[in-house]
């Protein structure tokens, strides 16, 4: 989300702004990453408007988690929680999303300034 964040201010990349590379980021909580990005969009006078988020994979199933994962991560972003969705799919076995290898997620968002 910190990249789709970032890509709608035309704030280039996550590793622009937290590369990996420095010790500060090692292990750190990406909920701290995101509050950070907020502060950094907040700072440019941008606000986020909404957040449209799509989860592929297969196991486990996010339903039981969704409302929680909105509630938390709407907070961080101070918005009201109708202005997050977080859709979680299933690959339909294909792939390596499929064969339970990876994930994949999208983001899109809105900003307004």
């Amino acid at each position: 989300m910190c990249d789709a964040l970032f890509g709608a201010a035309g704030m280039k990349d996550i590793g622009t702004h937290f590369p990996d590379t420095h010790p500060e980021f090692k292990n750190i909580d990406s909920k701290i990453l995101l509050a950070k990005t907020i502060d950094i969009l907040s700072d440019k006078d941008f606000c986020v408007n909404n957040v449209d988020i799509t989860i592929v994979l297969e196991t486990p199933k996010l339903s039981p988690y969704i409302d929680k994962m909105i509630e938390t991560l709407s907070s961080i972003m101070k918005i009201d929680c109708s202005r997050l969705s977080i859709k979680a799919k299933s690959n339909e076995k294909m792939g390596f999303i499929g064969a339970g290898e990876g994930v994949v997620a999208f983001a899109i968002v809105s900003l307004n300034d």
